[in-house]
């Protein structure tokens, strides 16, 4: 009977160091070993230092080309905020007309700012004055015709609540009475309580509405405010 000879799992060979001949173990063979994978680290380790650093792409700004598809024409400023010139009528005492006129400022009956701040340098307006002076006798009429000026808005006076003003150019004109235009004025729908129209103290009218009460104090609308405004800085 033949017997079948088990070996014992590599892991489970322990080699004994008290087993090993010293005798046979040659030392040349072992530095030479070690000085072979010392040389092979160096090897690596120079490499890695020699080789190129690896760099994200540098980010491109636009071209000449694409700065020049968004940039504005010469000569003319850019500006989101412009609008077509409009024309106003304000009301005010035929004597506080008189006063503006004559000093280059325009002002509210009430004092008001806001009225003006929604106004723009170029724009038209007439002056309706209901009566002579604040306690005056019923006037009823267009009093005044001009154009607003590019300028800041002012306080009058050292109240802190105006009144407040803005300057403006006056043009010489003729006074026109209201009644006899009522028919003919678009902004003034109700024509038998006309005087609905300008219980805000001031009242954005229609080009040809401006032109028929230019007209009708001897200005020409056409000369005096001809072609498009100029383009200027503003909420619309």
């Amino acid at each position: 009977m033949t017997q079948t000879r088990i070996e014992p799992p590599v892991e489970a060979m322990v080699v004994n160091p008290t087993t090993v001949n010293p005798t046979t173990v040659n030392p040349t063979a072992v530095e030479a070993m070690a000085a072979k994978e010392l040389a092979a680290a160096a090897t690596a380790v120079g490499a890695a230092a020699t080789a190129p650093a690896i760099r994200p792409p540098a980010l491109r700004g636009p071209s000449g080309a694409e700065r020049a598809a968004v940039r504005p024409p010469r000569g003319r400023r850019f500006d989101a905020t412009a609008r077509p010139r409009r024309y106003w009528i304000v009301v005010a005492a035929q004597d506080a007309a008189v006063a503006g006129a004559a000093q280059g400022y325009l002002q509210l009956g009430s004092g008001k700012a806001g009225p003006l701040e929604r106004m723009r340098g170029g724009d038209g307006f007439v002056v309706y004055s209901p009566r002579t002076n604040a306690q005056g006798d019923a006037l009823q009429a267009f009093t005044a015709i001009g154009r607003v000026r590019d300028a800041p808005i002012e306080m009058a006076g050292i109240e802190p609540g105006g009144p407040f003003r803005r300057a403006a150019e006056f043009l010489p004109a003729a006074i026109a009475p209201i009644r006899p235009l009522l028919p003919a004025l678009a902004f003034i729908r109700n024509k038998a309580q006309w005087g609905a129209a300008f219980r805000f103290g001031v009242a954005l009218v229609p080009e040809e509405d401006f032109a028929r009460i230019a007209q009708a104090m001897g200005r020409a609308c056409a000369a005096d405010f001809p072609g498009e405004r100029p383009h200027v800085a503003g909420p619309p």
